[in-house]
């Protein structure tokens, strides 16, 4: 399963404190560079639209990941947002290291001043970091400091749960005992004012509003809330107003607010706890999209972690606030999953010896079966080129070098496997990135499907298209064929529908993407790739309420299994599916066959485990199928019987079109069975489990 990445305003809700940056930490900036040309002096990118201001990436640092003078680092003395080329352009500090066109370099710069990211700053106000000062013994370096003018308030917002619009809905309730604290102080003697209000903006009463005196001395204030909230969707707002005289300065560090038992109880939302283990995911991927970032952040705490970003981004709307590695482990061991760890391509040399030593005492606490860590997240994909290697050739090359002194730093007591990438539909990246990336022992791609839905598409068109998978065991035979001879892997990173193309506008589509055959389809997928060889499948995603296509079509309820984390998780088809798929395995896969007159569309898979057989059987058929599954071999067969169940092929747990009240009309109906003869309904799954 595909964890995402942690929102504050969507259904993403993960972290048990709710704030992102509490502890207004700087942004770190990371990207690569890919050498169009360079010079004694520096070297220059060769794509413009990655070009930041002039002097952006002064003082700075870089090194080169690939080539002659891979492992070579130094300073940027300064940097141009387009040179006479128009490219961005990097000169260095004393002589630039020799470099060819296509050698791919890390850059990276950190906040030093201006605006805390992940804030909103109310007009008229003035708030900067200070990175002089912070709270005793706090893990970070820096704080918000607010300018006070007589008579004139200064404010600071964060602003949480305003993804209501897309469902009508508030995907994170402030219900029960919650807790607000910070630390605050003014570097005066007189006595500034902090006011806090925690509030839903939607016309009832704040939650909290409470007023501290200051002084100069940092205090740790700390308020209970106890909270209904019953009211209509609105967002959140939780609200620093600080006053005093002119001249006077304000100091706010380490904020935090959530569910009271789940601060106490670590990193994450109970909800988020609950769901995964229904789910009861084997792997768990760290997937927070591309990752321009230091190791030093990726593994600091709350406090101590600030936002990071690889793109130019004047609106600070791409200042991502990531969850820790420490903290994503710790979940996975929670849960019962093998971490899937996606690190950033912008990484040093000594940063791939610090997450060695990390994971190899991480190993120590968890003792994972296996560690996954996946060299960036489709480097092949143009949308991620501020922070990816697209040249597969060069990426393979930077994965291998990184991957050496990865597993040196680990050791051998870390069952770590390596991943790098490929593109589904072009086997070619791939079979580059394997010959590149000796070090690596397995490649990834993201069989998705079902991309294309007309106006005019009947149901029965839609649903055979749902379940087309006629391009599946070609696609993986052509990377097989390199990657088996190499004892590589061929894992699945992602997969679920990609319903993007086509002129059906969101009220058709959603039925589809969120109906009962979606979970059937999903399944059917997933048993396909088996049967070509893939043991190591990532659904994507965990939670998601929809996906904007664009202005005409709509918000389509891709892709999350389970619409929300709310305090009432309900799952979708697509994540009852996987739930069910889990269950089912429990050892080692096995080809099964199934026959009898009804058993054309249908496919099965068989897993032997310590208690017997599990059979996963899914059906592409229009009509209900009674077959009979020959069993592999010999063990104790199944008894009990789990279908998923609704009334139509189209019946959702959403609000669709076909169900404006958002009733739970898919479930999970348990039934038993004494032989191997089974009806599966139409589009269906049903999963054979032992006693």
């Amino acid at each position: 399963m595909n964890l995402n990445f942690w929102t504050s305003w969507g259904a993403e809700q993960y972290a048990s404190n709710v704030i992102m940056n509490p502890g207004f930490e700087p942004t770190v900036d990371r990207a690569i560079v890919i050498v169009n040309s360079s010079s004694s002096t520096g070297f220059e990118d060769n794509a413009s639209w990655l070009g930041r201001p002039n002097g952006f990436w002064a003082n700075g640092t870089y090194q080169v990941l690939t080539g002659e003078s891979a492992g070579v680092s130094g300073t940027i003395e300064n940097s141009v947002q387009a040179d006479g080329a128009g490219l961005p352009s990097f000169t260095t500090s004393g002589s630039a290291p020799p470099l060819a066109v296509g050698d791919a370099i890390s850059v990276s710069q950190v906040q030093t001043s201006g605006n805390p990211a992940n804030w909103w700053i109310s007009s008229g106000s003035t708030v900067r970091i200070n990175t002089s000062d912070s709270r005793p013994e706090s893990p970070g370096h820096s704080v918000a400091e607010m300018s006070l003018q007589t008579g004139t308030p200064s404010e600071i917002d964060s602003y949480l749960d305003d993804g209501y619009q897309f469902g009508g809905q508030n995907f994170l309730p402030v219900t029960g005992a919650w807790q607000l604290s910070f630390w605050a102080r003014t570097t005066t003697t007189a006595g500034a004012t902090l006011s806090a209000t925690f509030r839903r903006n939607n016309g009832s009463s704040a939650f909290l509003s409470e007023t501290v005196t200051l002084t100069n001395a940092w205090q740790q204030f700390t308020f209970p809330i106890t909270a209904s909230d019953n009211g209509p969707a609105g967002s959140l707002d939780l609200q620093f107003v600080a006053n005093g005289s002119t001249g006077t300065l304000v100091h706010l560090d380490d904020v935090q607010l959530g569910n009271a038992s789940d601060l106490a109880n670590g990193a994450w939302r109970s909800q988020l706890i609950t769901t995964l283990e229904q789910l009861n995911p084997g792997y768990l991927r760290d997937w927070q999209g591309q990752i321009g970032d230091t190791m030093e952040n990726r593994l600091a705490s709350t406090f101590g972690r600030g936002p990071t970003r690889y793109n130019p981004d004047p609106s600070n709307g791409t200042q991502w606030f990531l969850y820790s590695i420490p903290d994503f482990l710790d979940l996975c061991h929670q849960v019962g999953a093998q971490p899937w760890i996606t690190i950033p391509t912008t990484l040093y040399s000594a940063e791939y010896t610090a997450l060695g030593q990390y994971l190899a005492q991480a190993q120590q606490t968890y003792n994972f079966k296996e560690i996954v860590v996946e060299y960036g997240d489709e480097n092949w994909n143009s949308v991620y080129r501020g922070a990816g290697i697209q040249n597969p050739v060069t990426m393979g090359q930077a994965a291998n070098r990184g991957f050496t002194l990865l597993r040196a730093a680990a050791g051998s007591s870390v069952p770590l496997h390596l991943e790098v990438n490929s593109q589904y539909v072009n086997s070619w990246i791939g079979q580059q990135a394997i010959l590149n990336a000796p070090e690596a022992d397995g490649v990834d791609i993201a069989p998705y499907y079902f991309y294309t839905l007309n106006s005019t598409d009947s149901e029965a068109t839609a649903l055979t298209n749902l379940f087309a998978m006629s391009d599946e065991p070609t696609d993986i035979a052509a990377l097989a064929a390199f990657a088996t001879p190499a004892n590589k892997s061929i894992d699945v990173y992602e997969v679920n529908t990609s319903n993007y193309d086509g002129s059906a506008l969101e009220p058709q589509r959603d039925p589809y993407v969120v109906g009962m055959a979606s979970g059937s389809a999903l399944a059917d997928r997933m048993i396909t790739a088996m049967y070509a060889g893939v043991t190591r499948q990532m659904v994507f995603d965990l939670a998601q309420y929809n996906y904007t296509i664009n202005s005409t079509v709509g918000n389509v309820m891709l892709w999350g299994v389970a619409n929300s984390l709310a305090d009432d998780v309900s799952l979708r088809p697509t994540g009852l599916a996987v739930q069910m798929l889990n269950a089912a395995i429990s050892g080692d896969f096995y080809p099964v066959t199934v026959s009898g007159p009804g058993s054309s569309g249908v496919k099965a898979a068989a897993f032997l485990g310590t208690n017997g057989w599990s059979i996963a059987i899914v059906s592409a058929s229009s009509t209900p199928s009674q077959v009979t599954i020959n069993q592999p071999a010999s063990g104790a067969a199944p008894t009990e019987a789990y279908t998923l169940s609704a009334a139509t092929p189209l019946s959702t747990n959403d609000v669709t079109s076909n169900n404006p009240s958002g009733d739970q009309q898919v479930s999970i109906v348990q039934s038993s069975v004494s032989d191997n003869r089974v009806t599966v309904p139409a589009y269906g799954l049903v999963v054979l489990l032992p006693n």
